[in-house]
């Protein structure tokens, strides 16, 4: 029996990421070979097209797999996800090169359609509309450090912001059931996983869903107590529904890390309105000081959306003094771009493109102020660091070892370097300790304590 070799490309969140792994997963189980770069038999590009920049990368990165088939280096070539989900036959048609075109709810069927492209002369295209319940992943091949990983807890979204087109991709609203997600962490546990990453469209939502009915609270009291990890991070909550028990739960699990994102994404009511966000100013401030109050050193990471049809310069100067009044840790900032079929898209009203893009800027120039700010308050505190790598002996740094504190979340925040006096004191995956000697707008760096 032949056995074929596949390389994986993953582009967009972290959600696609843990997609991507199931699929490897299943293609290795299925008797595939996967290589980390170069030729392949088959290339599978899982894509993303939740914005224009995002579904232009997507585009790009085919055209360039496109070339590299016609060079040799690959024999097929299958598009799956987002893209696929948003511009179906048309993205089929554009591109006759590509084997396979499995949009969102055909992407499970992979692994069976790939057996038969030695067979095959003819392009497959298939669009089901996402499915209802969640699809559990079996066998995820991990493709982050073996200690970190991230676990989906929830497909789809249930929410309607005027400006998303996420429910459209990837369907309703589906959580996935808690023993599950319990059993998949202590698997992920026993193979040395020590951070975990909750990621969902809305971790907030979390169980409603199901029955008998749940909540984030009770899931994060259960994942507490799973043996051998050490810190679990939230990443994405949406703010209309960090309530009080949330913050506690928060404050009481002790593995569950001082961070929080909540994408805030504007401040100004009359704004929410428009984009289909329940929330209010005084909503907002209000979820910030409950954190706050039952997490003194949390870090609130989030995110904001300017140039929306009908942002005022009032509006945004109401945003501005927000930021600059909370000191956010982690700031993420996106100037609108137009996505057809969306609520936002048929606004009349449109902000133009360059002061979408200069209004970005100034509110990122302003963060960045306050995150030197911020972090030049840690100089001289002890912290527990995460060791991500373990840099260059003969690099010249001064700076041995780079690693994480809980307050960053990997691949998004800053880091914090950390000087060792040989590199066996520490390396990948360890959890040391260490004092921070200076800063800057981002990253730390610290002397480890032996």
């Amino acid at each position: 029996m032949t056995c074929y070799s596949f390389r994986l490309v993953s582009l967009g969140c972290a959600k696609n990421l843990v997609d991507s792994e199931g699929l490897a997963g299943q293609l290795v189980r299925a008797g595939w070979r996967m290589i980390g770069d170069g030729p392949a038999d088959l290339v599978v590009v899982n894509t993303c097209g939740f914005v224009e920049d995002a579904a232009q990368e997507s585009v790009d990165t085919l055209l360039a797999e496109i070339e590299a088939k016609k060079a040799g280096r690959a024999r097929w070539l299958a598009a799956v996800g987002c893209l696929p989900q948003k511009y179906r036959e048309e993205l089929a048609q554009a591109m006759p090169e590509i084997d396979l075109v499995l949009g969102v709810g055909d992407m499970g069927r992979l692994p069976h359609l790939v057996a038969g492209l030695p067979r095959r002369k003819k392009q497959v295209a298939l669009f089901a509309d996402p499915e209802t319940v969640y699809r559990e992943s079996q066998n995820r091949l991990l493709s982050t450090p073996p200690f970190r990983a991230y676990l989906k807890i929830a497909e789809g979204c249930s929410n309607h912001c005027a400006y998303c087109i996420i429910g459209r991709l990837r369907g309703p609203y589906r959580s996935r059931p808690p023993e599950a997600i319990l059993a998949e962490a202590a698997a992920l546990a026993e193979r040395g996983v020590k951070e975990l990453s909750l990621v969902a469209q809305d971790l907030t939502l979390y169980g409603r869903d199901l029955s008998p009915r749940t909540s984030l609270v009770k899931l994060l009291r259960a994942l507490d107590r799973v043996a051998g990890i050490r810190w679990i991070r939230l990443l994405y909550a949406h703010p209309a529904r960090v309530d009080e028990s949330l913050a506690r739960a928060l404050a009481s699990c002790r593995k569950v890390a001082p961070y929080l994102d909540v994408p805030f994404q504007h401040i100004s009511d009359h704004l929410l309105q428009r984009m289909g966000r329940p929330q209010t100013h005084a909503g907002s401030q209000a979820v910030v000081e409950r954190l706050r109050r039952w997490i003194p050193d949390i870090a609130i990471r989030t995110t904001f959306l300017v140039g929306h049809p009908g942002e005022t310069d009032a509006d945004f100067r109401e945003l501005l003094a927000f930021v600059k009044e909370n000191r956010f840790a982690h700031v993420g900032v996106f100037a609108w771009s137009p996505e057809e079929g969306t609520p936002s898209y048929e606004q009349s009203d449109w902000v133009d493109a360059e002061t979408r893009v200069e209004r970005a800027a100034r509110l990122m120039k302003a963060q960045q102020v306050i995150s030197r700010q911020l972090w030049r308050e840690w100089r001289g505190r002890e912290v527990e660091v995460l060791i991500e790598e373990t840099l260059h002996k003969h690099s010249g740094r001064a700076y041995s070892h780079v690693g994480r504190v809980a307050q960053q979340a990997p691949e998004v925040d800053g880091a914090i370097y950390v000087r060792a006096p040989a590199e066996e004191s520490c390396g990948p995956g360890q959890l040391v300790r260490a004092r921070v000697t200076r800063s800057d707008a981002y990253d730390l760096f610290a002397d480890l304590i032996l």
